[in-house]
């Protein structure tokens, strides 16, 4: 009776991830018209707030093939005004004996922006923001900006300390021996194995994990398309060719997708946990020595 029940939970968190998956699927064809709508009105809230670069995100949503023509339109124009507004910087970066450096990961109040120097610009909103410049061999330096809406390709010069700053040495070796593992106890039967819902938790776990590690890759990969398109296929005043504006959109459509699998990820991990938490606990019987002679042991948890 106990298996039936475990089988059936298991076969409802299954039915459930797969609907999830199913909505992830739907998610990467295409935004509905309603989305359409609801992306674009963001957009304008976002540019409001002087969030640009968010902005710009949803953007690239509401313009898909899937969006009615005049969201399209608007996004569009919308599009055009922030690409005009949106200020861009340009860093470059030397050592204490005045060479370039280019490998050199730039920070943007804690996210990175740029993951080495290359001579082009980056796009930033406008405000006040804290740069950190992260490279081998010096400490890193950090910068506090502000920054001008309108501002095209503002040049900042980062230099360096040292690039070959000598390592500490390394500390004496410790004298103190590892501990011993305790000697196993003698007389005390080992316990079952793991019931079939405890089972049914560890396999449910593991799809957890392996939809974590799909959403992980599928994040970075749109991650990857975004940077390509802004660094290969759009221009100093953030004009895109049509390839860049084909890299932008299916950046957004992989993230949503990505998102999706998170919220599987969360699904599995919840059911793991319900049906690990409700497995019977193991529990054994056995025979110990004593004082008197052999005497019954009940091992396990209640």
């Amino acid at each position: 009776m106990e298996a039936r029940v475990s089988l059936s939970r298991m076969v409802a968190v299954l039915a459930c991830l797969c609907a999830l998956s199913a909505a992830a699927e739907a998610a990467a064809a295409g935004p509905t018209k309603e989305e359409c709508v609801a992306y674009n009105q963001e957009a304008h809230n976002l540019r409001r707030e002087g969030r640009l670069t968010a902005a710009r995100s949803r953007l690239l949503l509401s313009t898909g093939d899937t969006c009615p023509e005049p969201v399209r339109e608007d996004s569009a124009q919308l599009m055009a005004e922030i690409n005009k507004a949106q200020p861009s910087i340009v860093f470059g970066a030397k050592d204490a004996a005045g060479a370039d450096v280019t490998a050199v990961r730039v920070s943007a109040d804690g996210s990175v922006v740029a993951e080495r120097l290359g001579g082009r610009s980056v796009m930033v909103d406008p405000g006040e923001h804290t740069f950190r410049f992260d490279t081998d061999g010096a400490p890193p330096v950090e910068r506090t900006l502000l920054i001008l809406e309108g501002e095209k390709e503002r040049r900042e010069l980062i230099v360096f300390a040292s690039l070959h700053a000598a390592a500490p040495p390394p500390g004496p070796p410790s004298s103190t021996p590892p501990a011993a593992a305790p000697p196993p106890s003698g007389g005390q039967p080992a316990p079952r194995g793991l019931s079939a819902q405890a089972k049914a938790a560890i396999g449910v776990g593991a799809l957890g994990v392996v939809s974590l590690v799909v959403a992980i890759a599928t994040g970075v990969t749109a991650k990857s398309k975004w940077n390509e398109a802004q660094t290969q296929h759009c221009n100093a005043a953030d004009v895109c060719d049509g390839q860049g504006i084909a890299l932008d959109r299916s950046a957004g459509q992989l993230a949503d997708a990505s998102t999706a699998m998170f919220v599987v990820t969360g699904v599995a991990a919840a059911a793991a946990i319900a049906l690990g938490v409700t497995a019977p606990r193991a529990v054994s019987v056995g025979m110990a020595p004593n004082r008197d002679g052999a005497s019954l042991l009940l091992v396990g948890s209640f």
